[in-house]
């Protein structure tokens, strides 16, 4: 008696009460490319330099405002709304980023836009910019790369992109760019582009990892004469602590409902990471098996973040 088990893979996680799926990433990604909503700078200078000029110049020194590209600033953290707010407000409007602003100290406080890290970080949903560099690495798991998936990042040192699809020789990103060589005009900030990733970057993701499926996915089972069940198992990796009291694992048959699978064994491995098994499992009748899995990540109460990826 022959049947398939198909094991299927979709990624959430949730933070203070918001649910954050890959797809929602791309869509807040997008929030940050042109054209965003159209701002117009008040002054392109700031205090902190006599000599640093805005790539996002006013008119009268050769500028061509209104602009519609969100700009990169050295350790911004700026959504759209709030760059807008900071231009063209009445009162110390602040000047928009350029390519050279980790130049100067804390250049948050008096020049407007997002960075790199920052901008990954935003697309993730942190909401906080306290520490937000060593996030990115704290609160993510280095992977294989041919795990990535959209939402996943590239990291080197000095530079991290969200990934989208594709080889890495040519694959679909998101960045906040120092520099705008890639887009016409030259003004530095965020865009969606496709371009070669150099063998320097190295990949990460906040989700959990699934990886050792028995059987593995679209594995055609052939039980021996007389037997009816079978053992379902899978690795799971984190970058924290799962809480066990929230895996389960779920099945659903040819189009039927979903069912929880009820008792399934957690036992821990090593360092964050468990083998969820599920023992003498009837497939008597046959058929095609959707497999999935729910497991949650805890982190400190003070960042508000709970992690869940599904498998």
């Amino acid at each position: 008696m022959k049947k398939i088990l198909l094991l299927t893979f979709i990624s959430i996680f949730s933070i203070q009460g918001a649910v954050i799926t890959r797809e929602g990433m791309i869509a807040t990604a997008n929030q940050y490319i042109p054209p965003i909503n159209e701002w117009t700078p008040v002054v392109d200078k700031t205090s902190l330099s006599t000599k640093w000029q805005s790539e996002y110049k006013i008119k009268k020194n050769g500028g061509n405002p209104p602009y519609n590209k969100m700009p990169y600033c050295w350790s911004g953290f700026d959504t759209p709304s709030e760059l807008k707010s900071r231009v063209e407000r009445a009162k110390n409007p602040l000047p928009a980023g350029g390519y050279d602003t980790r130049d100067f100290d804390y250049c948050r406080d008096y020049i407007a836009g997002i960075d790199c890290s920052g901008f990954v970080i935003r697309c993730w949903g942190f909401n906080s910019y306290v520490d937000y560099q060593s996030s990115l690495l704290n609160y993510a798991l280095e992977i294989e790369e041919e795990a990535l998936k959209q939402g996943d990042l590239l990291r080197k040192s000095g530079h991290s992109i969200m990934y989208v699809s594709g080889p890495l020789n040519n694959c679909n990103i998101y960045e906040s760019q120092a520099r705008g060589e890639d887009i016409a005009p030259y003004y530095p900030g965020v865009t969606n582009i496709r371009r070669n990733i150099s063998d320097d970057y190295t990949p990460y993701s906040i989700f959990p990892q699934f990886s050792d499926e028995s059987p593995e996915d679209g594995e055609l089972v052939d039980l021996p004469e007389g037997e009816t069940t079978i053992d379902i198992s899978l690795t799971i990796k984190a970058s924290g602590d799962i809480n066990t009291t929230g895996v389960r694992m779920f099945i659903q048959k040819d189009g039927e409902s979903e069912k929880n699978i009820g008792d399934v064994s957690l036992d821990k491995k090593g360092d964050n990471t468990w083998e969820l098994k599920k023992e003498d499992f009837d497939v008597s009748e046959g058929g095609n098996f959707t497999v999935k899995v729910i497991a949650t990540e805890n982190w400190p109460t003070a960042l508000g973040l709970r992690l869940t990826a599904w498998k």
